[in-house]
């Protein structure tokens, strides 16, 4: 429990053990020149750099900001959010200049790593009454494996990520850039299965999801299978049909009628979401100022739905008869989706905050590597989000 924790001891030892550090340049640990400006961005390459070794003499690491602007400490007084370090076990020495760092401003025993047993279980607890911020190495990006680490994005306390790139600049002395991590935004991934079985559920979330991202074109995505308003248009003209016995989904527990008028509502989102989109890139072309500091960068293409590219062993719908479709091969057609749509979450950690599944098969228990993805049961959905 968090209580167990000794004041100004962690599993490390005590905090006069830690190495030193220096605040933007400066030797002097109590100065506090102005902080700049991090540039957001991760990597999620495997860097080959060389590892501190904690047997090597400690390290001189300055930091691209200030801690009192980190932690907003301006005001003098000590406040004391939860802070957690998620690259101890890997970088230990880096990790302690880091907690050195912060234990300017907050006491050591709120600082918790991923190198002690209980650190995360006893950080989450922390944070039900306090502010907190999480730090990750961007040599070791586990957001993926923390486990409900998507509860932490979602959270209203509003927890702070922060990505930690340390660059070697002579012997012995390093510098540590931070730069933002899951700043704003949502991208959303609604699965064939879904759309098929719950059509007026998917409906609502497309249409909440077009009512949150007016104007919020660079921070906002929803994937969908691939030529979704073909995919659609089809199986509105199934809803035409006379011969039921040709569906094999169940989508039909609804009537023809709201299924028909579900798959109409999800082509108008769509539409409005692509006009909203030209009206964007009308402004951009007449010289909208946005332009020029948007944090998304130009080799990316811009709009509300997320463009797939041909993934392997990805089956196309369109020759297929409805007579012929099963729902293994639904299922199969969304596991591979699925595992891009996890693959490209994790390399946007820098420009979105929260990443949404709606499935109802599918969870962080059965999907590997998504615990900073939410998966949400469709008619739980409806029933607790409202637009």
């Amino acid at each position: 429990m968090a209580s167990s924790r000794r004041k100004g001891v962690d599993a490390q030892g005590s905090i006069d053990a830690l190495p030193p550090y220096v605040h933007n340049g400066a030797t002097n640990p109590n100065s506090t020149p102005k902080s700049q400006n991090a540039q957001v961005s991760i990597s999620h390459q495997n860097l080959v750099k060389p590892a501190l070794s904690s047997s090597s003499p400690p390290p001189v690491i300055s930091f691209s900001i200030d801690v009192k602007d980190l932690l907003h400490a301006k005001d003098g007084s000590k406040r004391k959010p939860a802070l957690y370090i998620a690259f101890a076990a890997s970088h230990p020495v880096q990790a302690n200049a880091v907690k050195r760092w912060l234990g300017d401003h907050v006491s050591v025993r709120h600082v918790y790593t991923d190198a002690e047993k209980a650190g995360w279980a006893e950080w989450c607890e922390e944070i039900d009454t306090k502010s907190g911020s999480i730090f990750f190495h961007d040599e070791r990006p586990l957001y993926c494996d923390l486990k409900y680490f998507s509860r932490c994005l979602a959270s209203a306390a509003g927890i702070a990520c922060y990505n930690m790139s340390f660059e070697r600049r002579h012997p012995g002395a390093y510098r540590c850039a931070i730069s933002r991590l899951f700043p704003r935004g949502t991208a959303i991934f609604i699965t064939e299965r879904s759309i098929l079985r719950y059509p007026e559920e998917a409906l609502h979330m497309m249409r909440w999801f077009e009512k949150s991202s007016t104007g919020k074109v660079e921070s906002w995505r929803m994937c969908l299978m691939p030529n979704a308003v073909e995919w659609i248009l089809k199986r509105i003209q199934g809803c035409d049909s006379k011969n039921e016995e040709r569906f094999v989904f169940p989508c039909l527990r609804l009537g023809f009628a709201i299924t028909e008028h579900s798959y109409l509502g999800m082509i108008d989102v769509i539409h409005r979401l692509q006009m909203q989109l030209y009206n964007w890139n009308v402004r951009r072309r007449d010289g909208d100022p946005e332009q020029f500091v948007t944090q998304v960068p130009r080799y990316e293409q811009q709009g509300f739905i997320l463009p797939l590219p041909n993934l392997p062993g990805y089956s196309s719908w369109a020759d297929i008869e409805d007579s012929d479709l099963t729902e293994d091969m639904v299922k199969a057609r969304d596991i591979i989706l699925l595992e891009y749509f996890c693959a490209w979450a994790a390399t946007k950690a820098g420009q979105y905050r929260k990443f949404l599944v709606l499935d109802d098969i599918r969870t962080n228990k059965t999907q590997n590597h998504s615990w900073h993805i939410k998966f949400w049961d469709p008619i739980q959905f409806k029933r607790e989000i409202r637009y």
